[in-house]
């Protein structure tokens, strides 16, 4: 059975290493290209996705990245968690939460955690008024 899935992606796809046969417009599913803008072979994943069907192709380019596996892991996965999701996939899987940093430690800059988003719906003159208190 494995050599019928070869023989066929080798139809469609031409043998390795040669890509100038590729028809990469009749892949059906959603895709996500993701590469360095340092990379050696952006160019190349650039160029593929210009071929590629634009509805059903997405790209990103991490600026300031060689190989985004080892050099932005963080980055590439929330990518990845984001597009699954918008393919209805792993909807039930939260991305990691960032903590906030503040200078003085404690600050009251960021938001309190320990209010509920029904908590934040509810007017409260105090949290939204524009002076210090």
């Amino acid at each position: 059975m494995l050599p019928n899935v070869d023989t066929s992606l080798a139809d469609h796809f031409g043998p390795p290493g040669q890509t100038s046969r590729c028809r990469w417009p009749i892949l059906k599913m959603e895709t996500l290209l993701v590469t360095g803008a340092k990379a050696s072979h952006n160019h190349t994943v650039h160029t593929m996705h210009s071929h590629m069907n634009k509805a059903k192709s997405s790209l990103i380019t991490l600026e300031g990245v060689g190989d985004v596996l080892i050099e932005a892991p963080e980055k590439f996965c929330s990518s990845m968690l984001l597009f699954c999701k918008g393919l209805g996939m792993l909807t039930s899987v939260n991305a990691r939460a960032r903590t906030l940093s503040s200078g003085s430690g404690s600050g009251g800059g960021g938001r309190n955690r320990s209010m509920s988003m029904e908590d934040y719906d509810k007017p409260n003159a105090r949290r939204l008024s524009v002076t210090k208190s």
